[in-house]
């Protein structure tokens, strides 16, 4: 059953129950159809999770050698344009210290965004969505961390 017939199916229940009283029962169905409420917000703020895809190229019968991550210019170009306009300026000071630091820096990103963590890419993982997080933190929702947070933090 979906969410919504099940919160269906206890407002139902709940205004057919007769050992409350009849003043109870518009309580009762306010509280239910706030958690429909509250379910209906979550699944919008989900919904405008923005992920970054790149064209892919041709693919050739030769193999290609494999991909080396570096800092991209075009995903740190990609990144300041998703960041939302306030946040910009805190999104642009992270990214020139990171390219300062490049030779004490032991993460950095492909040309596909994703994150690279001493030479490994973490499954998953984009620096948009990371970048995003760390510039906008006040309006992340709460328990909506992207992949490889944990790891991008403590490096």
């Amino acid at each position: 059953m979906t969410v919504t017939r099940l919160l269906d199916a206890e407002m139902k229940s709940g205004l057919q129950r007769t050992y409350l009283a009849e003043y109870e029962k518009p309580k009762l169905y306010g509280i239910v159809f706030q958690r429909y409420l509250t379910y209906m917000r979550q699944s919008d703020a989900h919904k405008g999770k923005i992920s970054l895809f790149l064209p892919e190229q041709e693919c050739s019968v030769t193999a290609k050698p494999p991909e080396t991550p570096k800092t991209s210019d075009f995903v740190a170009q990609e990144v300041l344009d998703k960041v939302n306009k306030p946040y910009k300026k805190n999104a642009l000071v992270l990214l020139n210290k990171l390219d300062q630091d490049k030779k004490k820096i032991i993460f950095l990103w492909n040309d596909k965004g994703d994150f690279v963590y001493k030479g490994s890419v973490v499954n998953g993982s984009n620096m948009l969505d990371l970048f995003r997080a760390i510039t906008q933190m006040c309006s992340v929702p709460s328990g909506h961390i992207p992949k490889g947070w944990d790891v991008f933090m403590n490096a």
